[in-house]
């Protein structure tokens, strides 16, 4: 099973429930591979209450499930309060009962609900799954106890480097001040030479003075 946002056991067998029965083997038999929804606390007055979906899966110890929450606002809190541990129980609703005494043999599972307690005690969410996508569309998943060290979605993209935007005339000055340094250096350069030239000239002449004498 790929995909799931968790899973864990939505009935166990041959375990006393709160109210005093007992769930046989193979009770649920029928609902192997079924998908029900997922509610919140068996409420059914609202389909809002609708947190997404789950895939049983009947096993020997008890019916097993894999959880998928939807898009909704209450599916993603549902989906955060699973992630960080703060509800961990899973109960269900089911319907044409067969029961021998406080033995229940036979029946259909409607729905399964995450409560705060369940009839059930070893009816709980086994393990959480995160989803992190990478840029080719693949996932990774972290099974079981989600801790801070673990990567989860992130729908933030890297801030892109900011450019400074250079118009056409932004540019020709540049090149402007660029040639006028080029034409300033040059001028530099001639005079150093006119200067150089003068000392050599006036150096001869005072050597010509000197022979004169």
């Amino acid at each position: 099973m790929e995909g799931y946002d968790f899973c864990g056991w939505a009935t166990k067998n041959d375990v006393q429930c709160s109210d005093g029965r007992y769930i046989r083997h193979n009770a649920f038999k029928d609902c192997d591979g079924t998908e029900v929804p997922l509610v919140w606390n068996h409420d059914h007055s609202n389909p809002e209450n609708v947190l997404g979906k789950v895939v049983l899966q009947n096993r020997p110890e008890g019916v097993f499930c894999y959880g998928y929450f939807n898009d909704t606002t209450k599916g993603q809190v549902a989906k955060t309060l699973v992630q960080h541990g703060d509800i961990t129980n899973l109960s269900i609703f089911a319907s044409k009962v067969k029961q021998v005494a406080k033995d229940v043999i036979h029946g259909f599972i409607k729905e399964v609900s995450l409560v705060h307690a369940g009839a059930n005690p070893e009816a709980f969410i086994e393990d959480v799954v995160a989803h992190s996508e990478n840029e080719d569309g693949s996932f990774i998943l972290y099974l079981g106890e989600v801790t801070e060290d673990d990567i989860a979605h992130s729908d933030e993209d890297p801030e892109e480097p900011e450019y400074e935007e250079i118009t056409d005339e932004e540019e020709l000055e540049d090149e402007d001040e660029d040639e006028d340094d080029e034409y300033e250096d040059d001028e530099e350069l001639e005079s150093e030479f006119d200067e150089e030239e003068s000392e050599e000239e006036s150096e001869e002449d005072e050597l010509e003075d000197e022979e004169i004498s």
